[in-house]
């Protein structure tokens, strides 16, 4: 067997894959169909790999495979790779010291007669994936046990140095009334192995973390143990140090960060504290609790009360330099703090000193023609489309309600003077965007309220 060239074997890895060098050997087979037995040796040189939908590169590679009886025995598999960051992710790894190549290396045995075997890496500074968005660099070992159906890997590893970065948006996702039909599974291909897992990943000094906001270095480590899939757990922890993190225009300094996992992977514990520094009053953020149910409050040192709190977290000041004008702002930012829940949020703002009786952040119910949007195939509407609006409303009588509503994603607003005549009639006088005069009378069919506009 001589193969001159591998090129052609780039579309098994990818699109858009690359692949090079050379394989040359002799194997022969014999024995039975059921019980063949083989005899012989395969070797490659210059081989290269790169396959960017995950980073991978590999080049300078070499190849031994030996064939005796029913064992195959790789004697030799080695590829190295030269560090290649980008430059935001040079920037954050700063001054480590880079290897001139990483080299990746294996070898093992694998009894088809038996199907079990043993093969085990090793990575020194290797780069495993280079991208635009990360870059990861690994040293430590691993092994990988075959026994029947079962697949074990264990290992120990270490980053070497790492940046990961996130878009300042998230990818599109399919809308959750959508259904993907992928299609019934061939017969015969559902997968029987277990891949069981025993690694440790420590992160280093030299893993870095961009996006979202977000700006830290990470520094822990964790085990990941158990069948992969629902039966995977890990233990360890995650920690952010000398991190910031930009929100309502202020960068926070990441005083306490931390991810504890101790079952699940995908639920750890959360222990976070973000301050806003440099102020009289240092206010910021605490989130504990885990990631399916965190929980999230306001902070300071010196403890003030929980309305002031939000205002130097928000403003910089104090209680008493906050303006009804800066409502909009503060309510946008409690109900991003705290769930968009309306009632803490007007308790803050009433805290606050701004006198109204009704504050409230949420929809725009207000507009006579429900969730309609305000533009359609066939043109406008006339009517303000439903959207989150600030609410500030005081009662002048028991009849008489007046309130200010303003668009948070616009600039639209309105004044509105609501008599309510009966408990079914009710006059709303709005003055501003869309002025004008609506009759409203309800009443309930099915348990559904329903309004009509005469």
């Amino acid at each position: 067997m001589d193969v001159p060239d591998l090129a052609w074997t780039a579309g098994w890895l990818g699109p858009d894959a690359q692949a090079g060098g050379k394989l040359a050997g002799r194997v022969s087979v014999s024995g039975t169909r059921r019980e063949p037995t083989w005899e012989g040796r395969i070797d490659g040189a210059d081989l290269v790999v790169r396959e960017p939908a995950t980073g991978f590169e590999g080049t300078q590679g070499s190849l031994a495979i030996s064939f005796r009886d029913h064992e195959l025995r790789l004697e030799k598999f080695a590829f190295d790779a030269p560090w290649r960051p980008t430059a935001e992710a040079a920037r954050a790894i700063g001054n480590v010291k880079r290897p001139e190549r990483g080299t990746l290396s294996a070898e093992g045995g694998f009894n088809a007669s038996t199907r079990k075997g043993e093969f085990r890496v090793k990575s020194a500074g290797y780069p495993v994936t280079q991208l635009a968005t990360r870059f990861l660099a690994v040293t430590g070992e691993a092994k990988a046990e075959l026994d029947g159906p079962l697949i074990a890997i264990s290992g120990d590893l270490r980053a070497d140095a790492g940046w990961f970065g996130v878009p300042a948006s998230a990818a599109p996702t399919v809308a959750d009334d959508v259904v993907v039909d992928r299609g019934e599974p061939v017969a015969g291909t559902a997968a029987s192995e277990r891949i069981r897992l025993d690694l440790r990943v420590a992160l280093g000094e030299h893993t870095h973390f961009t996006g979202r906001g977000l700006t830290t270095r990470l520094t822990g480590a964790i085990r990941l143990a158990g069948d992969v899939g629902a039966g995977l757990r890990a233990t360890g922890s995650i920690r952010a140090v000398d991190g910031s993190y930009d929100a309502y225009g202020q960068k926070l300094a990441i005083e306490r960060g931390a991810l504890n996992f101790q079952g699940p992977i995908d639920n750890p514990g959360l222990n976070v504290l973000a301050l806003r520094k440099g102020l009289a009053v240092e206010a910021g953020v605490e989130i504990l609790g885990n990631v399916s149910r965190p929980r999230v409050r306001l902070v300071s040192f010196p403890d003030v009360p929980e309305s002031e709190k939000l205002a130097w977290l928000v403003l910089g000041r104090g209680q008493g330099q906050v303006a009804a004008s800066d409502a909009a702002l503060l309510v946008s930012a409690a109900g991003s703090i705290l769930g968009r829940d309306d009632t803490q949020s007007g308790r803050l703002l009433h805290g606050l000193g701004i006198g109204a009786e009704d504050i409230r952040l949420g929809q725009d119910s207000g507009s006579l023609l429900g969730t309609m949007p305000q533009s359609t195939v066939a043109g406008k509407t006339n009517t303000t489309n439903t959207q989150d609006v600030l609410s500030v409303g005081k009662r002048l009588s028991d009849d008489i309600y007046l309130s200010y509503q303003q668009g948070l994603a616009d600039a639209e607003g309105s004044m509105r003077v609501a008599w309510q005549v009966t408990k079914a009639f009710q006059v709303i006088l709005r003055a501003g965007y869309q002025p004008g005069v609506d009759a409203v009378y309800r009443f309930t069919l099915d348990d559904a309220p329903i309004k009509i506009r005469p």
